[in-house]
């Protein structure tokens, strides 16, 4: 976004005056980069300044038609830059929601819990963090209600330290279907039985993740109460719809709330093992695939230690409580080739790795536990079985057997 200063030889007319130009540029970038800088007012007003003196004065909107992960868009949102991305995978989409959109429409919002507040003032997302953890912890006593049976204390003789414990359970093995080694690379565990979703889970786990599931849809209802009460409009302005009122703010909270179950699928299945030097969880995707384990750890939801719901939940919570919204934010599913583009738009992009990570088979993993949760706020991301995979811009083996299509 910022010329060379070779491109203005009337400013810049030696080579000396270009390079002593460039290291100043260099210079601003070495300044953002450092993560203490990150909400540094003067140092990204800096950036800014240079932004538009290559931009006929005006901060211009940037888009990425590739955004995954959503880094470009909100690194771009973090300069104060308008905002927007799509992607063909709605998990993706999901995470561009949930970085860029959402944030900036209650930006420094008061929670709406009835509990006492944490503070007085609230900046940027602070409040809906605040309100995210709240709400998580409600579900947790909830569902140790319903489900807490299931993990009992046993207690530890002398020659363990006596008192009580919980145990961990070991197992050998344990429903669309799982990917194949003809699909991904790195291991599969489709190989060895475990063909389908449902396969990765034990009883205890999937009845977990079902209860926690079928809790933070439940409690929208009462999220969108406390928000009435505490003065937001009772429009009924769905979140998909651009609303800003109570129904909408409730569906935004029960998004992050959504996203604290599938960081818990990750922990809760039956490809997690035990981290034995850092006496922990080690999660499902310690890389992009899904190898088999022959001995796995079972986390319980409801303890002080590793894999707990607690630990999820603060996972999310604090992202959202650092997330600095310097503009708005738009993601939506698209598929690259349809994008319709703003007026004078940056565009800005990391396309897929051609054949090196299958992601819409390997995001299905994570798309089976939003579907529940989701649905009903974003029906149209969520009415499909899976992820879209026909159009994905990768070159996969397995859908192509004769070759990628050549022009």
């Amino acid at each position: 976004m910022v010329d060379d200063p070779s491109s203005d030889p009337e400013r810049f007319s030696t080579d000396e005056a270009v390079e002593n130009e460039r290291q100043r540029l260099f210079k601003i970038i070495e300044d953002l980069v450092i993560w203490e800088n990150s909400t540094n007012e003067e140092v990204i007003e800096r950036a800014r300044v240079e932004i538009r003196k290559s931009c006929a004065g005006e901060l211009p909107p940037i888009y990425d038609p590739f955004s995954g992960g959503g880094s470009i868009p909100l690194e771009a949102q973090r300069l104060g830059l308008p905002a927007f991305g799509s992607d063909l995978n709605p998990v993706a989409v999901m995470i561009g929601k949930a970085m860029i959109e959402i944030p900036p429409r209650y930006k420094d919002c008061r929670p709406v819990h009835r509990g006492v507040l944490d503070r007085n003032h609230y900046r940027n997302a602070e409040g809906l963090a605040e309100d995210v953890r709240f709400y998580g912890r409600q579900i947790r006593e909830q569902a140790l209600e319903r489900i807490g049976n299931l993990y009992p204390d046993v207690t530890l003789p002398k020659e363990l330290g006596g008192g009580n414990a919980t145990p961990m359970a070991w197992k050998t093995f344990l429903s669309g279907s799982t990917p194949t080694r003809a699909m991904i690379t790195g291991g599969v565990c489709s190989a060895y039985g475990l063909s389908t979703w449902g396969h990765l889970f034990s009883d205890r786990q999937m009845v977990a993740l079902l209860t926690f599931s079928e809790l933070v849809h439940a409690i929208g209802a009462h999220i969108e109460r406390d928000a009435i009460a505490a003065g937001l409009a009772d429009d009924k302005i769905p979140l998909r719809s651009g609303g800003t009122g109570a129904k909408a703010y409730a569906e935004a909270v029960s998004v992050y709330l959504a996203f604290a179950v599938d960081k818990c699928a990750d922990y809760w299945s039956s490809l997690c093992s035990w981290h034995s030097s850092g006496e922990k969880m080690r999660n499902t995707f310690g890389r992009q695939a899904l190898p088999m384990v022959w001995d796995y750890a079972e986390a319980n939801p409801f303890c002080d230690s590793s894999g707990n719901w607690g630990a999820m939940l603060d996972w999310v919570w604090k992202t959202v409580e650092n997330i600095h919204p310097g503009n708005s934010g738009v993601e939506v599913q698209s598929d690259a080739q349809a994008v319709i583009y703003p007026p004078k738009t940056v565009i800005s992009t990391d396309p897929p790795y051609y054949d090196n990570i299958a992601y819409a088979d390997l995001s299905d993993f994570f798309f089976c536990w939003m579907k529940p949760s989701l649905k009903h706020i974003y029906p149209d991301l969520f009415g499909l079985l899976s992820t879209p995979k026909a159009e994905e811009l990768v070159a996969t083996q397995f859908r192509r057997p004769q070759g990628p299509p050549t022009q």
